[in-house]
């Protein structure tokens, strides 16, 4: 029997996941700054360590000096780095989107990561909170894997990690599921041999 004739008809709605908040799109904007320096005619010498070296952030650098001239050079780092950010990561995106059309990979939903912290919200912190209020997820403590024991003299402590499961079985699932990154918490080494996790 084809299965096509047996199988229910399921559709699915594909999301890009734009990784567009913390540290590295820091490093992206303070980079295009640096192009944007450029293309209003500095010499920006060799590109300093911990910033992307690549040309293609030569395209945003001139954006940004069409733009703003010599306006964004007069501003504080945190009142330019907001702006280059927004501009760098659009057009970045920009250029995945006709990689990915180029490739006919097609996607339904572009998600940004930083909506999910925007103007002080955490809805990653909210919504864990709200299963754990809600008993659908449990948290354990358990010995890290690929961490050695911590030596200091004489005093050996053991690394643990804090996990959050998502207790799925209690909505039909046949398992339960990770719900969060593992959080491997600082240890205090003690005299007694008895682990300490700091809060």
């Amino acid at each position: 029997m084809p299965i096509s004739s047996c199988s229910p008809v399921m559709s699915a709605t594909r999301e890009y996941y734009i990784n567009d908040a913390g540290a590295q799109v820091d490093v992206l904007a303070r980079s295009a700054f640096l192009r944007y320096r450029e293309a209003l005619g500095e010499d920006i010498g060799s590109i300093p360590e911990g910033l992307y070296p690549g040309d293609y952030l030569k395209p945003v650098g001139g954006e940004l000096a069409a733009e703003y001239d010599v306006k964004l050079t007069t501003m504080k780092e945190s009142e330019w780095l907001p702006i280059v950010r927004v501009k760098a990561i659009a057009m970045m995106m920009d250029v995945i989107k006709d990689d990915l059309a180029a490739l006919n990979v097609h996607f339904d939903v572009f998600f940004s990561e930083r909506s999910l912290i925007e103007g002080g919200r955490d809805e990653v912190g909210t919504t864990i909170e709200g299963l754990r209020k809600s008993g659908e997820v449990y948290e354990a403590g358990c010995r890290h894997p690929k961490v050695d024991l911590l030596r200091i003299g004489k005093i050996v402590s053991r690394p643990f990690s804090v996990q959050r499961i998502s207790a799925m079985t209690s909505i039909g699932h046949s398992r339960n599921r990770m719900a969060a990154i593992p959080i491997l918490p600082p240890i205090l080494p003690t005299t007694d041999r008895k682990l300490i996790v700091a809060s």
